[in-house]
């Protein structure tokens, strides 16, 4: 925790250095000291036995709430410092004291979701005493619904089912997406963390919504063989055969990193076993190109043809042939693939 605490003070020491009023009001050791002090009581709880922690749970909460507070009071003091420093005419108290906040926010994964944990206890907590929601955090650009979605998309990533649930129940987009099109539901899905899945689609997650690349939840779930994944999406409405631009479907996917078990519940969930890529490649040419032949006999067995050709006319019997993928070779003629198909430069399995 030392560590950490050093790590926030060098990484905002550019800022803090052009603000005599900021360094005056010790906002961020008293930053650094809070966010540390709830972090080693968290580790002390995860280290406790199960049974224990059910019994210490209040006592958690009552940390979590206290140290809310105390990172509350650290904004408030920022506030004050910049409106101290436009008074007395600092024309660079703004900028200063935006770049310290975006320095404290994203300095370290832990500490921006342990604040905005801490920040959706206090929301919900308000709402079940049947208060208005205090809205305390107003630093320069800095939302709450920004913080609040930024930080159920690292819950998600770091696959925090807890914080995750209460940030959505104080109001995080459950579809807030980053520049890079990132969103809840797709670093959930590359995790496999079913439980967080479930509960992103209870809170009506867009189930085919993509990230700027054309990158679905199936296709990352897929990608990393999360195969309960893909089945509860399945289950859900998800679009088995949705492409990217390259017209690559989950099941291409699947078939290209060798996930054999994520292609079973993508073909028993009705994925296309015979949909083409843009360039022609099936699920099958892909498998076999790469050598996948268990994978290219669950293909088969599903309905997948074996006369399939790409757009330059090959086959999967002429793509494991060229990569030299004996059992693939095997497989396809034993499924009686046809040893004469001609390329588009007249070639056969035989002389490739």
């Amino acid at each position: 925790m030392r560590m950490m605490e050093i790590y926030v003070v060098l990484h905002a020491s550019e800022s803090v250095q052009t603000n005599a009023t900021l360094r005056r009001t010790g906002a961020l050791e008293k930053f650094a000291g809070a966010t540390s002090k709830f972090l080693s009581y968290l580790q002390n709880y995860r280290d406790m036995p199960r049974a224990t922690r059910f019994f210490k749970r209040s006592e958690m909460e009552e940390k979590r709430q206290e140290i809310a507070d105390e990172i509350d009071r650290v904004f408030e003091m920022l506030n004050l410092a910049a409106t101290i420093n436009a008074m007395n005419s600092d024309a660079s108290a703004g900028k200063n004291n935006d770049r310290l906040i975006a320095r404290l926010e994203n300095v370290h994964a832990d500490l921006r979701l342990t604040h905005d944990a801490m920040l959706a206890h206090q929301q919900l907590k308000d709402k079940q005493d049947n208060e208005s929601p205090k809205v305390k955090n107003k630093v320069g650009p800095v939302r709450k619904k920004e913080l609040l979605a930024g930080s159920l998309q690292g819950a998600c990533q770091h696959g925090r089912l807890d914080v995750a649930r209460s940030l959505l129940d104080a109001g995080a987009s459950v579809d807030q997406q980053d520049e890079n099109g990132n969103f809840p539901l797709l670093a959930a899905c590359s995790d496999g963390n079913v439980d967080l899945v479930e509960l992103l689609l209870d809170k009506r997650a867009s189930i085919d919504l993509a990230d700027t690349s054309g990158w679905t939840a199936l296709m990352a779930a897929s990608q990393e063989g999360h195969a309960d994944t893909v089945r509860v999406l399945l289950r859900t409405g998800a679009r088995a055969d949705q492409q990217c631009p390259n017209g690559e479907t989950a099941l291409v996917i699947a078939c290209q990193r060798g996930r054999l078990e994520a292609t079973r519940a993508l073909i028993y969930g009705g994925a296309s076993v015979n949909l083409p890529d843009s360039n022609g490649d099936t699920p099958l040419i892909w498998a076999s190109s790469k050598g996948h032949a268990p994978i290219a006999q669950l293909l088969i067995e599903g309905g997948a043809s074996t006369e399939s050709h790409s757009k330059t006319g090959w086959t999967a019997l002429m793509k494991a042939t060229e990569r030299g993928r004996l059992d693939v070779v095997k497989l396809m003629l034993k499924n009686s693939a046809n040893i004469n198909a001609q390329g588009l430069n007249g070639a056969t399995a035989l002389n490739i």
